[in-house]
């Protein structure tokens, strides 16, 4: 079997390097200005006067909007404005088939995505009481304030989720899978970039050596999913799981939680080493269940010729 076939779905849409260099850009430039004229528009709308232009300054601006949680939706509301820009200059500029970025089959495995979700609820539950100790957390539930921000974290959270996997996933790793020999290679990149998209996370590690080394081993383990199952369903439903069991258990600054921290602890090597035994355990998971042949990450890439002139 080929190696790496999510990787030449590449192949099946026009790939010319300017094209992955210009769809990038682009993006990144509707998603500032689509940001630019909606929170525009809010200040307007709430009748904010004077110089507000950057999103720290309307968060911390309470007459700006009285919407509950208003911090929590403009940081996810960038992603869902990246990922119009992303839609469309791919659409155009790639004239491909956007299933090309979730996997190499005809349709969305959503068994996968919720075997993920499961797995990953379970094994956070199992060391829930683990960090409630070592945040000598304290329970804070409010309904009134809870479910605004749960509808919140439903809606805007999975549309986070979808655009950073899609992205630094499976279109960059489609793009430097288009000049690499071998699966490590989009692997190793993609889990960088990954990494880099969490350097704002010091908060919750005593470094960034800390933060990058738990952070890439999960980029890696995401990365051996992407390989080994041929489709990132698996990814999406890791990564979503994770992050909302995170945003709901503790309280943040201008968020909403279950627990409120009374030790603000750093994680260090210890959590380091659990984050390497926790991606093991992901993987011997999912390897039994949908028998992945691990041979594949030290296969060839082969692209066929004529799919390649085809697509050009």
């Amino acid at each position: 079997m080929n190696a790496m076939k999510f990787i030449l779905q590449a192949q099946n849409y026009k790939h010319d390097w300017w094209r992955f260099l210009l769809v990038i850009g682009s993006s990144y430039v509707m998603s500032f200005i689509i940001a630019a004229i909606v929170y525009t528009l809010v200040l307007l709308l709430f009748g904010i006067s004077g110089n507000i232009v950057f999103f720290e300054e309307i968060i911390n601006t309470p007459a700006v909007c009285p919407f509950p949680f208003i911090e929590a939706i403009i940081s996810f509301s960038w992603h869902c404005f990246f990922l119009i820009g992303f839609i469309i200059f791919f659409k155009l500029l790639h004239k491909g088939k956007w299933n090309c970025l979730v996997n190499s089959f005809s349709k969305f495995r959503w068994n996968r995505l919720l075997c993920a979700i499961s797995l990953e609820l379970l094994l956070s539950l199992l060391l829930l009481n683990n960090q409630l100790e070592q945040a000598d957390a304290k329970f804070v539930f409010n309904v009134a304030e809870f479910l605004p921000y749960l509808l919140v974290l439903i809606v805007m959270l999975p549309i986070q989720v979808y655009t950073e996997e899609i992205f630094s996933r499976s279109y960059l790793g489609q793009m430097v899978g288009l000049a690499a020999k071998y699966p490590i290679i989009p692997i190793v990149i993609t889990s960088i970039v990954f990494t880099l998209f969490h350097y704002g996370d010091l908060q919750y590690a005593d470094s960034y050596v800390t933060l990058f080394s738990a952070i890439g081993i999960l980029g890696i383990m995401y990365g051996f999913i992407m390989v080994l199952d041929d489709g990132i369903e698996i990814c999406l439903g890791l990564h979503l799981a994770n992050n909302l069991f995170a945003f709901v258990v503790f309280k943040e600054s201008g968020l909403s939680g279950l627990f409120e921290r009374q030790i603000y602890y750093k994680f260090g090597w210890i959590e380091v080493l659990f984050q390497l035994i926790y991606a093991i355990i992901i993987l011997l998971v999912f390897t039994k269940l949908y028998h992945w042949d691990w041979r594949r990450l030290f296969q060839k890439i082969e692209r066929p010729v004529l799919a390649t002139d085809e697509a050009q």
